[in-house]
């Protein structure tokens, strides 16, 4: 349930992070306002949608959990974003660093998510293939951890009767 619930808070949190970030609309090359699609896995195989029309987007993926002896639960989750730029190759390089350094900013501020999961840092960025042109379209990655917040013991009813709380 920590793997499901990260993923809907992620998605949640992405949407609201790119609505006040303008990127190409890929038919008419002028930017719009909360362009960017969110998906969780995948962006849907659509074979009525041009390429150009399914960018720009977010895929949000659970990459891998665990769960320690002592109590502790992590998740990993990827923001796979991509972008597409009539522009050019240039254009679309210098949007794909734009949104990063926005998504990795609102990250850092958050720190916490859906009161339950703890940004672990260093937050990790690549590209999948740097060594690949990418041409018009571009693609990145924002790696998370989180470390899921839960008590040490379980709450006892006697716990709060001191009158302190």
């Amino acid at each position: 349930m920590r793997a499901h619930q990260l993923l809907v808070d992620l998605k949640n949190f992405v949407e609201s992070s790119l609505a006040d970030f303008a990127l190409p609309n890929p038919a008419t090359g002028q930017p719009e306002m909360g362009r960017a699609r969110c998906f969780l896995g995948n962006v849907p195989d659509d074979d009525q949608t041009a390429l150009p029309e399914r960018f720009p987007f977010v895929v949000i993926r659970w990459v891998e959990g665990e769960d320690a002896e002592d109590g502790d639960a992590l998740e990993e989750a990827a923001l796979i974003f991509g972008v597409y730029s009539p522009a050019g190759a240039d254009e679309a390089e210098l949007l794909t660093a734009a949104l990063l350094d926005h998504m990795r900013r609102a990250l850092m501020a958050l720190r916490i998510l859906g009161n339950v999961f703890d940004l672990i840092l260093p937050l990790k960025s690549a590209k999948p293939d740097p060594e690949k042109r990418q041409h018009n379209y571009h693609m990145a990655t924002i790696i998370t951890r989180w470390r899921h917040l839960t008590p040490r013991r379980p709450l006892n009813q006697g716990d709060f009767d001191d009158g302190q709380y």
